[in-house]
């Protein structure tokens, strides 16, 4: 059927081809001429339009300098580490070792609780190094920028890997700067060293679809709270290559901004490896053989490094290398292919990235990575240089280390307009991502910087050390990688298909047009060409023709392209002897003796009038008297939830190969492991190398609403698409022991759950899919103190770790579900319920009765929604919820029954809810459900779908089981 096309499509070709050249040698040198140039100009309009509309600029970045008093010089570090009493001898020997040979100097800076001895790292002391690090650069690049009101921010983007506190980082910057309530916040987490250009990735999708913004990034690693004091030597090594530091970086798309900007993304590509075993282990965080957590680094991380490295030029190589490298490189492949001593030698022809690049910021992970990045790609010391120094001077500073690279080059005045930069990050997972950015405007080399204080003494001479490996073997030679790139890097990621189509339609065009031009002028020969050319009545009717099927074409498009549909979502069934009833809960609490009788009895109070019921889950090490939670609990409990999730919601909708989903969105607020929940994922479902995969955390409740709106703007980006959503929360961690009331309420309202849920934009898939995606509304109110406050991470007075919920809590939830429902309700309300709703609340405000009765009147979201699937948070926020709607019982009964038989499961509960309308027999087609979440920070967030197809309520689900003994009467306290 191929060869038939292409005979076919060839022949039309030569067809036209010949109708063109008989018709062009017919006419005039003037009719070929004015045709030429109309043609030139018409292209070049074009395609500057279609080259600038979607054009990432970055217009300024900051890189964090820590204070000098933070400095660690090495031989401080080595002191440090005589003196800890935690290392056995040998240990303390090879950590020495690893510091004096890191090829990381002495201005390297510390966090202030790593200078202690023993350090003891605190949330507190966490959270005091992100906001010394993100406030002085925000506040830096605001400098720099000339951002005077920070509200003109659209959109924020931070990510951290293994600090996720609640509220998030990016909750904390909307405080602390006061952005606007409607900004698009995302926290990523665990995603690692590559996680800057994960998130530059993100806001380039993300700045395509939402116009004239502007975009935040800020990576940093947060180290305080990842020291290793073990004896494990693979996980000794990252003690003496990370340091503190961090970059905010702003973007924008705005037309205006190109005057300003410094740089526009060219290309950006990204390669997760995690599917592969090796790969994913090869930087793992775990316990040793104490039990002491720290990071590992395998000895072949460095050959994962250059696979990974491969894989992501041999997508990159094609957008950037001339076509006579490429040229080169695949008539050198062939020869060591098909000649006997070409074979023989294992080395093969590199392209020359010099040719397309003029810098190069390698990302400093170590000296043994940029030695074996430099000599894969055959670069030189100088195209190195700008690495090199980041790890002489700052370390390893995780995501952020290819800015401090840039800004070397720009410091020491190389960077040019015109000029190509290259920038490669490696991260857990295992990861390699590409950035290329092009100059388009001077540089000023002055202007302050994180190296314009010093920059004169740069480069200096760093001593050659001894190739050190984490494990004593002798067997891995860093030095010896080398990177082989398959045959089809030589040729441009075309369709042949539609390239064809393309042309064929063009030489149609064409001729018809000269065909048309030809009649004109033989039938007007004595008139004016151009009066003649414009007034013949064909060429009016073909260009009328063809404006109005682009025009009907394009409206088609953007009403078909931006539909997002819901094929299926799964929520996780827990196994019956996971069950956690009432009775037991609070004999397990007195039998581990954790509280005083005051705190006993307030705990009882709690849970008999939470509105829980006996059917509830915990994971498995809560059933432990006392639980003494570790990290491989943890793994464990995200593998119970999301693989059996996964692997239903692919049963439901027939998913064989799962390298057919093209994007990944986890959300887990508490838990943030490395690599991280997305490429654990990857790796055992086999996903693709180029899947775009995001791990969000410290989102709270509000987090799979989040997610939603996340996978509805990337699906606006990638045509064609399908979306795998996790939405859940790990509690075998979470769990509260203390004394303090505020945070007990927690363990009376968190349980086990999770939901899978598979988004699409496919035009085929409306037919199976179950729902239609209408609105999508984001609030959050973190810019109030009040609000930020209410769902709060912090010690108590004895230093236990937990989730404090404010007294008024409930008014927050209402203040938040007020200005998200100000945005909602013209998208939603019919007009008559708005004219009522004005008219009514215009007479509360000037009738003296109307306004001494104190109640404000709301529109009736009953005309515009079936179904309400309100966040089980507790009681008190359904029936705060119920109230200020107006509100019936059975409106909020799939709430209540969630909360009932499973819990609050945090970001996945409207799934619950969803699942138990389902359940019921009562979602109808045509039907509109509202899900509302609430989550820390304080967020509102609410989806509206419409049901698309019709419901069978006898497919299994997590309430098939037993949906027939719902809705049961929940007492305002139980029976004990």
């Amino acid at each position: 059927m191929k060869f038939y096309s292409l005979v076919s499509s060839s022949a039309s070709l030569a067809l036209y081809g010949s109708l063109f050249l008989q018709t062009l040698f017919s006419f005039t040198k003037l009719h070929i001429l004015t045709s030429a140039i109309f043609v030139l100009i018409l292209t070049k309009l074009l395609y500057k339009y279609l080259s600038r509309r979607n054009q990432v600029y970055l217009i300024d970045f900051a890189c964090y300098q820590p204070p000098s008093y933070l400095r660690a010089s090495v031989a401080s570090n080595v002191e440090h580490i005589a003196q800890n009493e935690t290392m056995d001898d040998k240990s303390r020997e090879f950590a020495s070792k690893l510091f004096l040979r890191s090829c990381v100097g002495s201005s390297s800076c510390f966090p202030s609780v790593l200078h202690y001895i023993v350090p003891e790292p605190t949330l507190q002391a966490s959270r005091e190094e992100v906001e010394d690090i993100l406030f002085t650069l925000v506040e830096d690049l605001f400098r720099k920028t000339n951002i005077r009101n920070p509200k003109d921010i659209d959109i924020l983007i931070v990510n951290c890997s293994l600090f996720c506190p609640t509220p998030s980082i990016s909750s904390m910057i909307i405080n602390k700067f006061q952005f606007r309530s409607n900004i698009s916040g995302y926290n990523l987490s665990g995603m690692g060293c590559s996680a800057g250009l994960v998130s530059v990735s993100l806001a380039k999708d993300l700045l395509k679809v939402h116009k004239n913004s502007l975009a935040l990034i800020l990576s940093l690693e947060s180290i305080s709270n990842n020291s290793y004091l073990g004896k494990n030597r693979s996980m000794l090594l990252t003690n003496s290559l990370f340091r503190m530091g961090g970059a905010a970086v702003l973007l924008s798309n705005r037309h205006q901004d190109r005057k300003f900007a410094k740089y526009s993304l060219q290309h950006i590509i990204r390669t997760t490896m995690a599917y592969d075993d090796q790969s994913y282990q090869s930087v793992f965080q775990e316990p040793d053989e104490d039990g002491v957590i720290g990071v590992s680094l395998a000895r072949e991380i460095t050959s994962v490094a250059g696979k990974a490295l491969t894989t992501n030029i041999t997508r990159l190589g094609p957008l950037v290398l001339p076509y006579s490298e490429q040229l080169k490189f695949g008539l050198a492949y062939i020869w060591h292919k098909i000649w006997p001593p070409a074979k023989r030698n294992k080395k093969i022809y590199v392209p020359k990235f010099k040719k397309a690049f003029k810098h190069f910021c390698i990302h400093a992970g170590g000296r043994a990575v940029i030695d074996v990045v430099q000599k894969s790609l055959c670069l030189t010391k100088e195209d190195s240089e700008a690495s090199r120094m980041t790890l002489f001077r700052y370390g390893n500073t995780s995501s952020s280390s290819v800015w401090y690279g840039l800004c070397y080059i720009e410091a020491k005045g190389r960077m040019k307009t015109g000029d190509s930069v290259w920038q490669i990050a490696f991260g857990s997972g295992f990861k390699c991502n590409s950035a290329v950015w092009k100059c388009i405007s001077e540089i000023n080399p002055t202007v302050g910087s994180a190296w314009s204080d010093r920059i004169h003494k740069y480069p200096v001479e760093v001593p050659e050390p001894h190739i050190m490996t984490p494990m004593n073997s002798s067997s891995t030679h860093y030095a010896d990688t080398y990177i082989s790139m398959p045959m089809h890097l030589l040729f441009v990621n075309l369709n042949f298909t539609t390239m064809m189509m393309f042309l064929k339609m063009m030489s149609m065009f064409i001729v018809e047009l000269f065909y048309l031009l030809r009649t004109c002028t033989a039938e007007a020969v004595d008139e004016n060409l151009v009066q003649t050319f414009f007034s013949f009545s064909k060429f009016h009717i073909l260009i009328a023709t063809m404006f109005v099927l682009i025009l009907t074409k394009q409206f088609y498009n953007l009403s078909t392209s931006n539909k997002v549909y819901l094929i299926d979502f799964s929520c996780y069934q827990p196994p019956t002897w996971l069950r956690a009833p009432v009775c037991s809960n609070l004999e397990h609490y007195e039998q581990g003796k954790y509280f005083n009788k005051e705190t006993m009895d307030f705990v009882t109070k709690l849970l008999l009038r939470s509105g829980i019921g006996s059917n509830t889950h915990f994971p498995r090490v809560m059933s432990s008297i006392p639980p003494e939670p570790c990290l491989e609990d943890s793994l464990q409990e995200v593998k119970d939830i999301v693989f059996t999730s996964v692997e239903d919601l692919f049963h439901k909708t027939n998913i064989t190969n799962p390298k057919i989903i093209d994007i990944l969105i986890v959300n887990c607020s508490m838990f943030s492991p490395t690599p991280s929940i997305s490429s654990m994922i990857i790796n055992k479902f086999q996903l693709r190398s180029n899947i775009s995969s995001y791990t969000l955390s410290g989102m709270g409740c509000s987090a799979g609403l989040v997610s939603i709106s996340l996978a509805k703007d990337l699906l606006k980006v990638h045509k064609n698409s399908l979306v795998l959503i996790l939405s859940f929360e790990i509690l075998t961690n979470s769990g509260y022991f203390g004394r303090k009331k505020s945070m007990l309420l927690s363990n009376t309202l968190f349980r086990m759950g999770g939901a899978a849920i598979l988004l699409s934009n496919k035009r085929q898939d409306r037919k199976i899919a179950k729902y239609s995606l209408q609105h999508i509304i984001r609030t959050t109110m973190s810019y109030d103190d009040q609000s930020y406050r209410a769902v709060y991470l912090e010690p108590d007075e004895d230093g236990l770790v937990g989730v404090s919920l404010a007294k008024d809590i409930t008014k927050v939830a209402v203040k938040a579900l007020t200005t998200n429902i100000t945005k909602l309700g013209p998208r939603v309300l019919p007009y008559s319920e708005q004219l009522r709703y004005g008219l009514t609340y215009a007479r509360h405000k000037i009738s003296p009765p109307a306004k001494t009765d104190g109640s404000i009147p709301v529109p009736n979201f009953k005309k515009a929604f079936e179904h309400f699937c309100i966040h089980a948070g507790g009681r008190a926020v359904i029936n705060v919820v119920q109230k200020s709607l107006s509100l019936t019982d059975e409106d909020t009964e799939a709430s209540r029954m969630t909360l009932y038989r499973y819990g609050n499961t945090s970001a996945s509960s409207v799934w619950y809810e969803l699942g138990y309308i389902e359940a019921k027999g009562r979602m109808k087609v045509g039907d509109r459900v509202w899900q509302i979440a609430f989550g820390s920070g304080f967020k509102c967030n609410s989806a509206v779908w419409k049901c698309t197809s019709k419901n069978d309520a006898t497919v299994k689900n997590a309430w098939s089981d037993r949906i027939g003994r719902y809705p049961v009467e929940v007492p305002e306290v139980f029976d004990y």
